[in-house]
């Protein structure tokens, strides 16, 4: 997946100014253009907990909800999360 050199210049800018649990959250969700839930992103790194990262990366204006949709993860519905950087 390409970047437009915009967009690479500002994920460099950005992950000086945020967590790395934060980092890792945007950086997930940068390749998954599509968005994913909260629990989709985590349990594919392997990690789990992360979803309020992902309320601090909205406050910040790095993230947006799209909606929500059944999670493939628990079978419920959830938020579904895009990275905006």
């Amino acid at each position: 997946m390409s970047y437009h050199p915009n967009s690479s210049a500002a994920w460099s800018q950005l992950q000086s100014t945020i967590r790395k649990s934060q980092i890792k959250a945007m950086y997930w969700l940068r390749h998954h253009p599509q968005g994913a839930t909260a629990s989709e992103a985590f349990t594919a790194q392997g990690t789990n907990g992360y979803w309020k990262r992902l309320s601090e990366l909205e406050e910040l204006g790095h993230v947006k909800r799209l909606g929500s949709r059944k999670c493939k993860v628990t079978g419920m519905k959830a938020t579904v999360w895009k990275a905006l950087v």
